[in-house]
């Protein structure tokens, strides 16, 4: 209660109208709660609402030799899908009937 009255004292001027200015603790409250808290809209959102964690990133290709060797095999993948439809051209081609009408 002491102190309370000597920081009124120190806010008010003096005879001379000087006014004690000392530094300010700042006090540390409970969690204040948002606006959104208090009018319930973070309840509707749920468990959506919430941050999840990150997960521990897995590096897929973390050398340059890893990097050289899933681009040539992503090549060599395309030239036999290529030589595949080119088959499967060729065949539907061969098939293929003459019907004028």
């Amino acid at each position: 209660a002491s102190q309370a009255k000597m920081e009124e004292e120190m806010g008010e001027p003096d005879a001379e109208g000087w006014v004690t200015v000392t530094k300010a603790t700042k006090k540390k409250g409970g969690k204040q709660k948002k606006e959104s808290e208090l009018n319930g809209t973070a309840n509707k959102r749920g468990k959506k609402g919430r941050r999840k964690k990150k997960k521990a990133l897995e590096l897929k290709n973390f050398y340059a030799h890893q990097i050289k060797d899933d681009k040539m095999a992503h090549i060599r993948e395309l030239r036999q899908k290529f030589e595949e439809d080119k088959l499967k051209i060729s065949k539907m081609k061969s098939e293929r009937k003459f019907r004028p009408f």
